[in-house]
């Protein structure tokens, strides 16, 4: 590609983020997700004092018409950046975060999976932001410092989630959940998407 010389600056490492808010009935899937709790003791992958069911690669019914929305905002995300490969659903599984729960820092990158993605079905108040980390500023003096925050400057993100809506973002992208400071649960479903073959 060639580029215009009279402009100074290109952004030629953004990550793209896609956020939409949905108008589903969460009942269903909530009751689901906690029935699943009540019969699986889960398992520790960046979960600190909170629970992750196992992963699930075939969409369950509670779930259907949420991944028919999810699939619709892949592609959308897909066409923005142009990338020219179809994505399919490669896993997802759920979370519940109580009061002092949180998420380590941690990527969804594991050489296949290339876009990652949350549904927040329960955020009570306080329940803990999701932070991206820009991955600039991933190695010690990788950039000298400044006071003048904006996309190339500032080391991470802050998204306040809502309930009944999802975010969609590069599975290379570093990320944590803030420790919940509610006595309600949090609850979310997190998934994956990679290239189809």
């Amino acid at each position: 590609m060639v580029y215009n010389l009279m402009k100074k600056f290109y952004n030629i490492f953004s990550s793209a983020l896609y956020a939409d808010n949905l108008n589903l009935d969460c009942s269903k899937m909530i009751s689901e997700i906690l029935s699943v709790k009540k019969s699986s003791g889960g398992r520790i992958v960046s979960n600190c004092n909170g629970w992750q069911s196992e992963e699930y690669t075939q969409v369950q019914k509670p779930f259907e018409e949420l991944f028919d929305k999810i699939y619709f905002a892949v592609n959308e995300y897909i066409d923005q950046i142009k990338y020219e490969k179809n994505l399919n659903l490669d896993n997802y599984w759920f979370n519940i975060n109580s009061l002092g729960s949180f998420n380590r820092p941690h990527n969804h990158g594991n050489g296949e999976v290339c876009l990652a993605g949350v549904f927040y079905l329960s955020v009570p108040e306080n329940s803990g932001n999701i932070v991206f980390q820009s991955p600039m500023f991933m190695l010690p003096n990788s950039f000298p410092s400044s006071n003048d925050f904006n996309e190339w400057t500032s080391s991470t993100y802050s998204y306040v989630p809502k309930e009944n809506s999802f975010l969609l973002f590069p599975s290379y992208l570093q990320h944590y959940v803030e420790p919940s400071m509610s006595n309600q649960d949090r609850i979310t479903l997190g998934f994956n998407y990679k290239v189809a073959r």
